[in-house]
């Protein structure tokens, strides 16, 4: 995003979302196929999930969570309410995370499939709402200097973190 007048951050917050929605589809429908227990191709596949979801959704959240969040908290507080909502789903997909990742690293098919169903189901809901709800209201409600700020924040958080994007 090179000029954060013309373009909202949530932009490329939404970017970022059909990646990860990409991935939820790949993966839900590999989980469906009975015959990979023993295959190399379940392993490889979730092992990348995991890479992606430990680093570039961490990374995603972190811009949600730093530059994004604290400006729409002005306007509609954090306590309760959509940013208190997205906080919270962001704590049980990292719960999440840990199990299913720990059920990759086990190399247990049956883990791995029973902890990646409420993995995707939570962070495809919460995609929806963040889509649907949660970014709508934040190009409502903020103001050109509320957006660089924001944007400036989420460059920061880019440059700070030395993994590359997938």
């Amino acid at each position: 995003m090179s000029n954060p007048e013309l373009m909202h951050p949530t932009d490329e917050l939404k970017k970022e979302h059909v990646s990860v929605l990409e991935l939820l589809r790949e993966i839900t429908a590999l989980t469906a196929t009975e015959q990979l227990s023993s295959a190399t191709e379940w392993v490889d596949s979730f092992d990348r999930a995991c890479i992606f979801l430990q680093t570039d959704v961490a990374r995603h959240f972190e811009k949600e969570e730093k530059a994004l969040f604290p400006v729409l908290a002005k306007y509609v507080g954090n306590q309760t309410g959509p940013v208190a909502v997205m906080l919270q789903e962001h704590e049980q997909h990292q719960a999440l995370l840990s199990q299913l990742c720990a059920a990759v690293q086990s190399r247990d098919w049956g883990s791995v499939r029973s902890a990646w169903n409420p993995f995707a189901q939570l962070l495809g809901l919460h995609i929806m709402k963040e889509d649907s709800v949660l970014f709508p209201m934040a190009e409502r409600l903020m103001n050109a200097e509320e957006r660089t700020e924001v944007h400036n924040k989420m460059e920061a958080i880019n440059r700070s973190i030395e993994i590359p994007m997938s």
